[in-house]
């Protein structure tokens, strides 16, 4: 066994093996229209340029959101891939299972400096590379801003552990840069300060305040501050939430903790969009039994190794509790347990149960091959899921049937193909969950405004304008309604309402310009598509002519 998988080279290409024959068919799958909408197609001016690298620096990655999140190496990897497939989604999901790869390899690796036995390291990144509850972060393309973590995160603890051996410059200039990739990737990447210190006089045993640690600190706070300082220009202006609000909502949330943790050992009710509610809790309690049962156990622990482990679960786990809109029902996607998940094989590696496996040869090679042909064979399944947007709102909407989101997206999705009548339904089961949403109010209106029922329409629009002022889109329907029953005045004040609640609202700008050409008031209708080309959207030439030659 040790020459067929272990020697050399072998490992890794047996993980890459294993990751084509699971993940391949992934390639030909399309956009799930969670964020990868948003993030390509509704980006892609920005993307097809690459000089646009530079300013994804002082960009935040959604730059119409309120919500604070830079992720400024996920918008690069995302303007690589439309280098080569532009607005075709084949290169993104094969970047996905690439960074799949890197981080598997990467984990192998990692094992092998934390000093467990060659075998144990193949076998569990074989399990790594194929676990289920790890397939969001490869299937759903923007589920690779925590692969990526996970390869800079990596990466730059194994230079770290090599830099405190050996004390290399190179090593240590090495950890730093991924370090500082790390967090320009998730600001999760912090935690990795904290668990560095704790491994070097905990398991390494440097003393306090070493030539190491001071140089290792200097390092980190001149990243940081760097870091700090780039994102700090780019979200300004963004909510943003104080330590207080952040501790309260981990402590409110820390029963996904446990369901994430039960996904981890069994991972038999996954979703694509799981809240709390609708997650069973028996597998976590399962989970925290054998792990407590497990560690009582064994009589050779170290105990250094094991609180490690827990704290690497722990902590990166921890910022994925925090749900910055608070209005929605909370959602744990899943890809978020990417990282936390390796602090849970250390804890696994300590355990005698594993070392007695691992003393029996043929057991434990036995026992391997059945959990990665189990895992492997539950993910192949499961990522048709993420194949395009039906079959990821479906099983949103059978999965958290009690999160309005899933329904309005998957009533979206009908809406968008012309299936009126199960939008209607998705709308209703919406609005049945929050009486008040607003985009389910406005998509039921606009279903009415199609099939002529104008007053039904108008009725809906309004609701949602009251559920929620700000809201656009209701302004520019109401004023669609209106034009249509004679109200010409009061659909010119809707129109402009909606520009004055968003200015890059197109179709407010589009209609205007119409109306004022109808009107034959040239100068607003020649000002309303100049605006419109401003905001990148086609005006017919033969329309442009004919206002500016009257």
């Amino acid at each position: 066994m040790r020459d067929i998988f272990l020697k050399g080279w072998r490992p890794y290409a047996w993980i890459a093996v294993i990751i084509a024959l699971v993940y391949s068919k992934a390639i030909w799958y399309g956009f799930t229209y969670l964020d990868d909408n948003i993030l390509i197609l509704g980006n892609m001016n920005f993307l097809r340029d690459i000089s646009n690298s530079w300013d994804s620096f002082f960009l935040k990655v959604f730059p119409r959101s309120y919500l604070p999140y830079y992720r400024p190496l996920l918008t690069i990897s995302l303007i690589l891939d439309a280098q080569l497939s532009g607005a075709s989604p084949v290169s993104y999901h094969a970047s996905n299972i690439i960074f799949h790869f890197a981080a598997t390899c990467l984990l192998f690796t990692f094992l092998g400096r934390m000093g467990y036995r060659r075998d144990i390291s193949f076998l569990f990144s074989m399990i790594f590379a194929v676990h289920p509850v790890l397939s969001q972060g490869v299937a759903w393309i923007a589920g690779r801003n925590d692969t990526l973590l996970a390869v800079f995160i990596l990466s730059s603890f194994i230079f770290f552990m090599d830099y405190i051996k050996d004390g290399a410059a190179s090593r240590y200039m090495a950890h730093m840069v991924f370090f500082m990739l790390a967090l320009f990737t998730k600001e999760t990447a912090l935690i990795t300060a904290p668990m560095c210190l704790f491994y070097m006089h905990a398991i390494s045993g440097e003393r306090l305040f070493s030539r190491h640690e001071k140089a290792l600190a200097a390092g980190w706070l001149v990243v940081i501050f760097l870091w700090s300082f780039m994102r700090s220009g780019a979200v300004e202006g963004s909510k943003s939430m104080n330590y207080y609000e952040m501790g309260s909502l981990i402590f409110a949330y820390l029963p996904a903790a446990v369901q994430f943790l039960g996904k981890v050992f069994f991972p038999f009710n996954l979703s694509v969009f799981p809240i709390i509610r609708d997650t069973a809790f028996i597998y976590g309690a399962v989970a925290i039994f054998f792990l407590v049962f497990s560690l009582a156990a064994t009589k050779r622990r170290r105990d250094n190794y094991v609180i490690f482990g827990l704290l690497w679960m722990a902590l990166f786990m921890a910022p994925s509790l925090i749900r910055a809109n608070t209005r929605l029902v909370a959602d744990f996607l899943e890809h978020r347990v990417y990282v936390p998940v390796i602090g849970c094989i250390i804890v696994l590696c300590e355990t005698d149960a594993i070392r007695r496996l691992s003393e029996r040869k043929t057991a434990m090679w036995a026992s391997a091959a059945a959990v990665i042909a189990l895992f492997a064979s539950i993910t192949f399944i499961h990522i048709d899921n993420f194949k395009d947007q039906f079959s990821f709102w479906r099983n949103a909407a059978k999965t958290a049937s009690h999160s309005s989101f899933s329904h309005l997206a998957l009533a979206v999705a009908y809406h968008d193909a012309g299936m009126e009548d199960a939008a209607m339904e998705e709308y209703r089961k919406c609005l049945a969950l929050d009486p008040m949403d607003p985009s389910a109010l406005y998509g039921i209106g606009n279903i009415y405004m199609r099939r002529g029922m104008l007053d039904d329409a108008e009725k809906q629009f309004k609701k949602a304008k009251a559920a929620y002022p700000a809201y656009d889109n209701a302004y520019m329907a109401l004023g669609v309604v209106r034009y249509r029953k004679g109200d010409l005045r009061g659909a010119e004040r809707m129109w402009n309402k909606a520009i004055a609640t968003d200015p890059r609202n197109i179709s407010a700008y589009r209609n205007l310009a119409i109306y004022y050409g109808e009107r034959k008031d040239f100068t607003k209708a020649a000002i309303c598509a100049r605006q419109l080309q401003r905001l990148g959207a086609y005006v017919p030439e033969d329309f442009l002519k004919y206002i500016e030659m009257k």
